[in-house]
């Protein structure tokens, strides 16, 4: 699935959803995700998955304190979603989820395209 193509099912899933471009810094932001959020920054999205139940995309301007809220987790993970209050974070290129506030990663793609695919948005 493409990020053109989330946007899409998210606004048809819930109007409420919104993505906006962002222009700022993203150097911050793995390599593989940055796109998503220099043309999608997930201002306010949560989307129903078939996989995980319903899925919350951080802002950009919340991503910096997610590790904050997930202390469990190396500082070198990059907290950019949750369910159900479980992370789903990136750490060296590989996507995970994280359950029940303890580091048991389970791992979910190797890039976010395929984390998209892997989530099955409904």
């Amino acid at each position: 699935m493409t990020i053109e193509e989330l946007i899409i099912i998210a606004k048809n899933q819930d109007p409420r959803n919104i993505f906006e471009p962002f222009s700022g810094d993203v150097s911050f932001i793995p390599v593989d995700i940055r796109r998503f959020y220099v043309i999608a920054n997930p201002v306010d999205v949560e989307i129903k998955t078939r996989k995980y139940g319903n899925v919350y995309f951080f802002p950009i301007d919340q991503v910096r304190h997610q590790n904050s809220e997930y202390s469990f987790l190396p500082e070198d993970a990059f907290i950019f979603a949750s369910t159900n209050g479980d992370p789903i974070f990136i750490k060296d290129n590989i996507y995970y989820i994280s359950y029940e506030s303890e580091y048991l990663p389970e791992k979910i793609s190797d890039s976010f395209s395929n984390f998209l695919d892997t989530i099955k948005v409904l």
